[in-house]
């Protein structure tokens, strides 16, 4: 389940170094999110694949940090396509990429005495898709005060939420949401002990007609369900009407539309 978003930075690190191009100063900002925590954005045309868009951001990610190891947190991106006159040529789409990154190793997980949580796949499934339909309903409906009852304090959802882009209303659902639910019990690696609920999403909005991504839901042992972590991708209504449906495709790939 980690794979998922948690350590991307282990594959720059390693073989994307060398493609990452400089990145003009005015289109990258860094602000400090606290706890050698800090949080990236990164406005740039040369790429809409959001891999190599990441990729873009290690040399600076690897001078925050030092000596080391670079964990990246939660991202969030949008596209940007300007409209282009007849007879002239096409731009390049805009891709704003927002990045958080820790420095440090993550700490390792004891193995816990606690007993685990005692549900069913069938009733965890059940149990983690209706907190995940509340949450996405929240979201993007703009109910800031709802989505930040409902994550964990630590995971730094709510101050995404809490911005402009996270309060806005998508609009009425104009196609039948789909959801994939993949259940974990005290996986490895993991931040603690308990269950975890993966659910991938693939939504459509009047004014966003390609929402993807996953949230990740943890019910520890003896304690609360909470959210605890969401990756997410929007296409917005007017970039959606310019492009050709084989476009389309490929982008919501990129939007991590992965629920069948």
């Amino acid at each position: 389940m980690m794979n998922r978003a948690a350590v991307f930075f282990r594959a720059v690190l390693i073989g994307l170094v060398s493609m990452a191009a400089a990145v003009a100063p005015e289109h990258l900002s860094v602000e400090s999110i606290g706890n050698r925590q800090w949080r990236l954005t990164l406005v740039q045309d040369q790429t809409t694949d959001v891999d190599a868009a990441q990729s873009l951001l290690a040399p600076r990610a690897m001078e925050l940090c030092g000596n080391d190891p670079v964990r990246a947190g939660h991202y969030r991106f949008e596209y940007k396509e300007a409209v282009t006159p007849p007879g002239l040529s096409k731009a390049a789409p805009v891709m704003t990429l927002v990045q958080d990154i820790s420095c440090g190793s993550a700490e390792a997980v004891a193995p816990s005495a606690a007993v685990a949580v005692q549900r069913s796949d069938a009733e965890a499934t059940d149990f983690g898709l209706a907190i995940a339909k509340r949450y996405i309903a929240a979201r993007d409906s703009g109910d800031v005060a709802r989505v930040v009852a409902m994550v964990s304090p630590d995971s730094g959802i709510a101050a995404v939420a809490e911005q402009p882009d996270g309060r806005r209303n998508l609009g009425k659902p104009i196609a039948t949401p789909r959801y994939k639910v993949t259940l974990y019990r005290d996986p490895p690696n993991a931040p603690g002990p308990g269950l975890y609920i993966a659910v991938d999403f693939a939504l459509a909005y009047t004014s966003a007609p390609a929402v993807c991504g996953y949230i990740i839901i943890r019910e520890p042992p003896g304690g609360v369900a909470m959210v605890t972590r969401e990756e997410r991708g929007v296409l917005d209504a007017a970039t959606a009407r310019k492009m050709r449906p084989a476009d389309m495709a490929a982008v919501r790939q990129e939007l991590l539309c992965n629920v069948p």
